[in-house]
């Protein structure tokens, strides 16, 4: 009798609880790369793109890197002169449910300004992403003329967590 008892315990505790879907997983950045700058430059710019799996829309609030003194969101535009002017976008970046936002040269993009050091292709640093919804993300940036071949995506669950340099 102990026997048929036990091994009808041990059969239920193998049954998983009824429960509710899992969430949606995090936002995702992949591909973040730093654009070469001319030697001595004091600034310099980042490209990336944010997916966006979830069903809330958010938005990316601010920006801080680790190689310079302040970073901005900025967008590229076209002057009714026709001159390309950079403009601060002081409201954030939105990035809608279910959708996918790319910071791109002559677009979207992150204006490093002050930097610390000299940046080269291939070195890497790491840029803070503040989002209203899913809160702080690190990413780790490469300088180079394009985003990494090898990029794979990192779980980025609002915790700041990524991949080892």
């Amino acid at each position: 009798m102990r026997r048929i008892i036990l091994a009808t315990l041990l059969s239920l505790c193998t049954l998983a609880p009824a429960r509710a879907e899992d969430p949606a997983p995090a936002l995702q950045v992949t591909g973040a790369y730093a654009s070469v700058p001319r030697p001595n430059a004091p600034s310099g710019a980042v490209y990336m793109t944010i997916e966006n799996p979830t069903a809330t829309d958010d938005r990316l609030l601010s920006v801080s890197a680790s190689v310079a003194a302040k970073a901005m969101l900025h967008t590229s535009s076209l002057s009714a002169d026709g001159m390309m002017q950079m403009l601060d976008l002081s409201e954030g970046l939105p990035i809608p449910a279910k959708g996918t936002t790319t910071l791109a040269r002559g677009a979207d993009h992150v204006m490093l300004m002050g930097l610390s050091r000299p940046l080269a292709d291939g070195d890497r640093f790491t840029l803070d992403l503040t989002f209203e919804t899913a809160g702080k993300v690190v990413v780790i940036v490469t300088v180079g003329e394009a985003a990494p071949v090898a990029d794979a995506p990192m779980d980025h669950s609002g915790h700041g967590t990524h991949s080892t340099p």
